[in-house]
């Protein structure tokens, strides 16, 4: 498919967008989501329900979905490839600030003991993580 092609607008009374970034007229939701759904295995009236879409707007995604499906699986595919790109790259990243042992650092401020409790709790389940991350897990379950 060429790159003209998947750029060019759509002309659909509920679908909008092109197609390598399909959405729902009106609303921030692109096909995308409801495709995640549908593989899924949900039924077109669940997705419907859950989007808060009518079932007039849910046929025409699907009638939409049908004629289109090998660009939708295009995009779609490139999308999840992109999203799982940024997804590494950013884990990476932020790597060395997720290993960092939090209970370095002070509780967060507020002198409310049920925030306090849950930030103990919190460091203790990071040491319990690391531990594990290390191969030394002392508590074996």
């Amino acid at each position: 498919m060429n790159q003209q092609h998947m750029d060019a607008p759509i002309n659909n009374p509920i679908v909008t967008g092109t197609i390598q970034w399909p959405t729902i007229k009106n609303t921030r939701l692109t096909l995308f989501d409801l495709m995640d759904q549908l593989k899924e295995g949900l039924a077109p009236h669940y997705v419907a329900n859950w989007y808060h879409l009518s079932t007039s707007e849910m046929d025409e995604v699907m009638r939409f979905l049908a004629e289109h499906t090998a660009e939708l699986e295009q995009a779609y595919a490139e999308a999840n490839a992109y999203a799982e790109e940024q997804r590494r790259y950013w884990t990476e990243r932020n790597q060395p600030l997720l290993e960092r042992d939090i209970s370095q650092f002070p509780p967060p401020p507020g002198s409310d003991p049920r925030l306090f409790a849950a930030w103990e709790k919190l460091v203790a389940l990071r040491h319990l993580e690391l531990q594990k991350k290390n191969g030394r897990n002392e508590n074996p379950r």
